[in-house]
């Protein structure tokens, strides 16, 4: 699967907590809801989508979501058995 552009750098060259910080941004939009939805602070949140926007060169999460759009991330599904 190719490495997905997104703002100033690839999906690739963030952390893999990152990459589902920004999953959950897709999905949820909400700080709260990302934090239950991943059993972590807000204050861990907000910490990741910083580091998010500093890689990406977006400027705040709004920014960062119309990347991820553009991009067309979405929320990889877990597989059930």
């Amino acid at each position: 699967m190719p490495d997905v552009e997104l703002g100033d750098t690839f999906l690739g060259r963030l952390t893999d907590t990152e990459r589902q910080v920004l999953y959950n941004l897709v999905e949820y939009v909400s700080i709260k809801k990302i934090a239950e939805n991943m059993f972590i602070e807000e204050s861990t949140v907000k910490t990741h989508l910083k580091n998010i926007c500093t890689k990406t060169g977006c400027e705040n999460k709004t920014e960062l979501l119309v990347a991820a759009l553009q991009a067309k991330l979405v929320l990889p599904k877990s597989k059930s058995n």
